[in-house]
């Protein structure tokens, strides 16, 4: 249980960020694409970290509590803002509601089936991906031998996402970021986009369930 409140926290921490920016821009109306923009901010900082050889346990944690105080922020503003008598407004439940509902459902079923990998490949995992968020951990940056893959196969900021799991949830956990975050993030993306372009809540539930198979 404490592993999923963490993994629910980092995406509302991703959501403060992204949210804030947002706000920054003067961008309305565009909360369900926060989550991921906050991820593109993160992998910017995580950057500028790198760069400084600062990519620790402690920085990530800062950053992890100041998404999270962000979106408190927003919040906590939001609802003061409603409850002023004269912009008092009651939530009703719309069938816009049912594609972001299906996206939970389709998340939380990623999540207890696939998590978890029942085992690694010590000839590949191990030497190829899960070492660079333990090494960037040690060292405070995935910079190394000028033959490793950075650079030229991958430029790190999956490895640094990665981080925020593997310095806080056991190794197993690893794939949280993949089959449950990016998922839920990237479905509802989608289903963002398609309400946009004003198509039926059918169609967005479809589009934005459709990465699950």
């Amino acid at each position: 249980m404490s592993e999923l409140a963490f993994t629910l926290f980092l995406i509302l921490s991703f959501w403060g960020f992204g949210s804030s920016l947002l706000r920054l821009l003067n961008i309305r109306n565009c909360q369900p694409i926060a989550p991921s923009i906050g991820v593109a901010v993160l992998i910017a900082i995580g950057g500028i970290l790198n760069l400084l050889e600062l990519a620790n346990l402690y920085s990530i944690l800062v950053l992890y509590v100041t998404g999270n105080l962000l979106l408190s922020i927003q919040v906590f503003s939001e609802i003061r803002r409603r409850i002023i008598p004269e912009n008092k407004s009651t939530p009703t439940f719309s069938a816009e509601w049912i594609p972001y509902l299906a996206v939970l459902i389709c998340g939380i079923l990623q999540y207890i089936y696939f998590s978890s990998p029942l085992a690694f490949n010590e000839h590949d995992d191990f030497e190829k991906y899960l070492k660079y968020p333990s090494r960037m951990l040690a060292t405070g940056t995935l910079a190394n031998s000028k033959l490793d893959a950075i650079g030229y196969e991958t430029l790190g900021g999956f490895s640094y996402l990665q981080s925020y799991i593997v310095g806080f949830q056991p190794l197993n956990r690893i794939l949280v970021l993949d089959t449950f975050i990016a998922f839920s993030l990237f479905s509802l993306s989608i289903a963002f986009i398609l309400k946009q372009l004003k198509q039926h809540w059918s169609i967005c539930a479809l589009g934005a369930t459709l990465p699950l198979f």
